[in-house]
């Protein structure tokens, strides 16, 4: 069955925010994600813009739901070491209820690495720091309360009374990226693998490079003698796939990423008053096009 997500930036007011989560669930989104930066990444901050920390929000997103699931896409590598943030997971699961979707990212934001000090990673440094982390937040989150340590080329944690996990044998993961690198990663850790396809991509060329992503994934989890069924496919729409950008792009957009074989649809909500109210007029089809 196909699922729908939305994400919803930090960048209002906090009783808008829960205000624009209850919405989201009353109209059947499946899962509600925030994304996870040091600040507004769409555009340079504006004079008095704000920009909650992405976990702090989801906390008030889980309160302001009952049952669709929470997560974060994606958290943010840069800003929260792993140890940290599996504590975090941890925590806003049993907050949840077991209904957080963990997405974990690289980070690639350069304005993060300003706001941190952090000096911007080489390509393979990024990679190599990737797939520690990723491996260190599914092994302490999957070791059900009792001490966790690790001590790599980057990391280094000694964990004790991490909460054991109420989902099993954890939250699940969701990894986001196209790089090979990343989907790699996916097939090795993750229960979800997410993609709004490369940088770059061209308005027509972007369907058939979101088919050959997806047949990549597929086939790497036969090389790894993984069951391709195993890992959920999630498409986040945004560029030329925006489906607030039109009124029925939506149905037609959806139509595509389906025949790719996609399973989740990830939209933002609409950030500009022209794309609220075609939002307004189009989630509603969420409903029938879950097929």
């Amino acid at each position: 069955m196909t699922t729908f997500g939305v994400a919803i930036d930090p960048d209002a007011p906090m009783p808008e925010l829960v205000e624009r989560t209850r919405v989201a669930e009353r109209l059947g989104f499946d899962t509600i994600y925030v994304p996870d930066h040091a600040r507004a990444w769409r555009t340079d901050p504006s004079p008095g813009g704000v920009w909650f920390d992405g976990w702090t929000v989801l906390a008030a997103m889980t309160m302001a739901t009952t049952t669709a699931r929470v997560g974060s896409l994606v958290s943010n590598p840069v800003l929260r070491p792993p140890d940290l943030l599996a504590r975090e997971a941890l925590s806003m699961d049993h907050l949840s209820g077991g209904r957080l979707q963990l997405g974990i990212g690289t980070g690639i934001a350069p304005f993060d690495h300003h706001a941190t000090g952090a000096p911007y990673w080489s390509v393979r440094e990024r990679v190599a720091r990737f797939r520690e982390y990723v491996e260190v937040v599914d092994l302490a989150m999957r070791s059900a309360g009792e001490p966790f340590g690790h001590d790599g080329e980057f990391h280094r944690c000694d964990l004790v009374g991490l909460p054991a996990p109420v989902q099993c044998p954890r939250p699940p993961i969701t990894v986001a990226g196209a790089s090979k690198a990343v989907r790699a990663v996916a097939v090795e850790r993750a229960e979800c693998w997410n993609t709004h396809g490369a940088f770059g991509v061209s308005a027509d060329h972007l369907p058939a490079h979101l088919a050959d992503l997806n047949a990549d994934v597929t086939a790497r989890c036969e090389a790894a003698g993984r069951d391709p069924e195993s890992l959920c496919r999630s498409v986040l729409l945004h560029g030329s796939f925006d489906p607030w950008s039109a009124p029925g792009r939506l149905t037609t957009a959806v139509e595509q990423v389906l025949e790719m074989g996609y399973e989740e649809i990830v939209v933002f909500w609409p950030w500009d008053a022209r794309s609220r109210t075609v939002f307004e007029s189009d989630a509603a089809q969420i409903a029938t096009l879950r097929g």
